[in-house]
This record gives C-alpha cells, structure tokens and sequence, in this order.
C-alpha cells in the first residue's frame, strides 16, 4: 500500500505514513513499533526518492533529475495519475526526437546540461 501511494508527490508519503501508523497501532502493544514503523519507511522513502531514482532514470534515459521531477509535477497536475505514469516516456520520447532531428538537437543537449 505504501509502494502505491507514494507513487503520488508530495501527499502519497504522508498518506502512507498514516496507514502505516494505523495499522501498527492496531496490530502492536508498544508504542516504540509505531515510531520505528514510521521511521523505516521515512528512510526507504528518502534513499528512493533522492538517490536510486534519479540514478536509474538518469543512466537509462539520459535526462537530468529535475527534469524528470518537474515532467512528473506537470504530468501530475495536467493529467492526474495517469499524467504521472506518462510523464517520464513522453519526456523520453522527446529526448529521443530532440537528438535525432538536427535543428532540434540543442534541445536534447540543455536537457542534459540542466543543473
């Protein structure tokens, strides 16, 4: 369930947290399981988001980190779910069709060199 939500930005972590909460506070007697619950997924969550993500999809597609992050924000707000699931192929698309037209090859270059 965490895996799912935190497909949203932004709101997808916290939701996740509170359900990861709930059910702990459900399922243990202790309150230390809930902190170190919270605490586990936070850290999952950073190491994902700040490190494996933008190195996978930075050596596989060939496009920086943010604008990866600013495809997916744009994708989210103009489509929704579906817009975030199909941000980063368009953006690759793109990519793709930026360096193979010559009179748009500078734009598949700034792509690279944002940041």
């Amino acid at each position: 369930m965490a895996a799912i939500l935190n497909i949203i930005p932004y709101i997808g972590i916290f939701t996740s947290i509170g359900f990861v909460a709930l059910v702990t506070l459900t399922t243990s007697s202790q309150i230390s399981d809930i902190f170190w619950a919270i605490i586990s997924l936070e850290v999952v969550h950073i190491v994902d988001a700040n490190f494996l993500m933008p190195r996978i999809v930075g050596s596989k597609v060939q496009i920086n980190a943010l604008v990866t992050i600013i495809g997916v924000v744009i994708g989210g707000t103009l489509m929704g779910l579906s817009g975030i699931f199909l941000a980063l192929p368009t953006i690759a698309i793109l990519k793709i069709i930026f360096d193979r037209v010559d009179d748009l090859k500078p734009w598949g270059c700034y792509w690279e060199m944002i940041l």
